[in-house]
């Protein structure tokens, strides 16, 4: 079992943003009008208080631009500016390509009988190397509707949580899916539209709000060294 944070809890979870990291970001893209797009994202982020970021902070950015929602969910969802090994030139690229991804984001959310498969399939395939983790983390903040229930959060300590058994009655399906060996990751595509299918009936079994589940799920396995909090 895991502990479901509150919905207000869930809404204010973040962690400290560090504009340095980004730098390097902001001067790697090329194209202008994505350029611009990160440049105000960073400004608005350089005014939060104590450097916190939050989900309800990058909701109100998403909500007022998709381009703009999704380079702040993906600073929100990597502090230190780059993915694991350190590679933050992915990153930098996503941003460049903001507008393919807007563009599929809002087809996204005109076609609401879309899989969740089929979903983040499109989106993972915009630029090589930027996958599920992040593109998860697009859909979620731009309130995207799959088939099987609203967009929802999937990465690696999600994963983990599931695959440890930790609430292994609600993520059966999931669970199988994703596997017992070390390579499990690579079985976040395949298991994404179970992980929400699953979400959705557990939330409407216990009463909550799917992102609940999925935000005590990831920090149920996040590190302690991450600094998420609900400042």
């Amino acid at each position: 079992m895991i502990k479901i944070p509150s919905k207000i809890d869930v809404h204010m979870l973040g962690t400290t943003h560090n504009p340095k990291v980004w730098e390097k970001h902001f001067e790697y893209v090329s194209d202008t009008k994505s350029k611009s797009a990160l440049g105000r994202v960073l400004a608005r982020c350089a005014t939060t208080k104590n450097s916190h970021l939050s989900r309800e902070f990058v909701f109100s950015i998403a909500e007022e631009d998709v381009r703009e929602g999704l380079i702040a969910s993906v600073i929100w969802g990597f502090p230190k500016g780059s993915g694991p090994g350190g590679n933050w030139k992915r990153l930098a690229d996503a941003f460049a390509k903001s507008r393919e991804y807007a563009d599929a984001i809002e087809k996204l959310k005109r076609a609401p009988f879309v899989s969740a498969l089929a979903g983040l399939c499109s989106l993972n395939q915009i630029q090589n190397g930027v996958g599920f983790a992040t593109t998860s983390k697009m859909a979620y903040f731009a309130n995207v509707e799959f088939q099987e229930g609203r967009a929802l959060i999937y990465d690696r300590n999600v994963m983990l949580a599931i695959k440890d058994g930790l609430w292994a009655d609600r993520f059966d399906g999931t669970r199988s899916g994703i596997g017992m060996n070390q390579h499990f990751y690579s079985k976040g595509v395949s298991t994404y539209a179970s992980f929400i299918e699953e979400a959705e009936k557990a939330c409407r079994q216990i009463g909550c709000d799917a992102d609940q589940i999925e935000t005590g799920l990831f920090l149920a396995r996040a590190n302690a060294k991450s600094n998420w909090t609900f400042s």
